[in-house]
């Protein structure tokens, strides 16, 4: 069982990792949009597919700020992790 300062910890971890490949699938679009690298797909695909991207980066950045308010109201004593969700729920 993890604490929910390890939880934590691990969620804001793997959130900063999508997060970061996520940015850099819309960057990439942006290069492909601007001519800058060859892509097979034409302009209007491209920008059809950079607003799914865009809204992945701000959907990931939501829960990176979720995760980083959340407190948990008990001590740092061992917690389950169906308890943590149950309580984050709650708010």
């Amino acid at each position: 069982m993890l604490t929910p300062a390890q939880l934590k910890e691990r969620a804001l971890n793997k959130i900063d990792a999508k997060l970061f490949f996520a940015q850099k699938d819309l960057e990439r679009n942006a290069l492909e949009m601007d001519g800058v690298i060859p892509s097979k797909m034409d302009y209007d695909s491209l920008y059809n597919v950079r607003h799914s991207y865009q809204t992945e980066v701000d959907v990931l950045r939501y829960i990176k700020q979720a995760i980083e308010k959340f407190s948990s109201k008990l001590d740092d004593s061992q917690l389950d992790l169906e308890d943590l969700i149950n309580e984050m729920i709650k708010r």
